[in-house]
């Protein structure tokens, strides 16, 4: 008796520790939250985040979409996105964030209907914000939003 009991609460948390684990998987994993949000008034074809060890397709955005997906570098790293416009015309930019392998946060990144590139950058390293309270270390740097130059593009 006492171990069909054991048993049956093994097998009443083991889903449990399933879900919990998945939930915390994915609301604390590794990686920064890159955002691409298309506000040009046209789809956007090819669309691709790259950095350091990796690449990630995000194929066609169309006008007003957003997506939203978790890049974890190998290395220090910026991050660059390229896309072709509605006249096939390649554009490549240049987001001069900071990334290293495990950092965390978001980085927002909108294209505007002029194809002018915003970003805002909520990229944490691992030991931001840890000794604020003391004041010992300068505080955690704000969001910031910033306009990239738009003569990075090419044919």
């Amino acid at each position: 008796m006492r171990y069909l009991c054991v048993g049956l609460l093994v097998i009443s948390l083991v889903p449990t520790m399933v879900l919990l684990a998945i939930f915390f998987k994915e609301k604390y994993a590794g990686g920064v939250l890159v955002t691409v949000h298309n506000g040009t008034g046209e789809d956007l074809s090819d669309v691709t985040l790259a950095y350091t060890g990796g690449c990630v397709k995000l194929h066609t955005l169309r006008d007003g979409e957003h997506v939203s997906r978790r890049i974890n570098p190998d290395a220090d790293s910026h991050l660059e996105l390229q896309f072709l416009d509605s006249t096939g015309r390649l554009h490549h930019r240049i987001i001069p964030c900071y990334i290293e392998h495990n950092y965390s946060g978001t980085l927002a990144i909108q294209i505007e209907h002029d194809l002018q590139v915003y970003f805002i950058d909520g990229v944490q390293g691992p030991y931001d914000g840890l000794m604020e309270g003391l004041h010992l270390l300068p505080r955690a740097k704000p969001k910031r939003e910033q306009a990239l130059p738009s003569d990075e593009s090419s044919q």
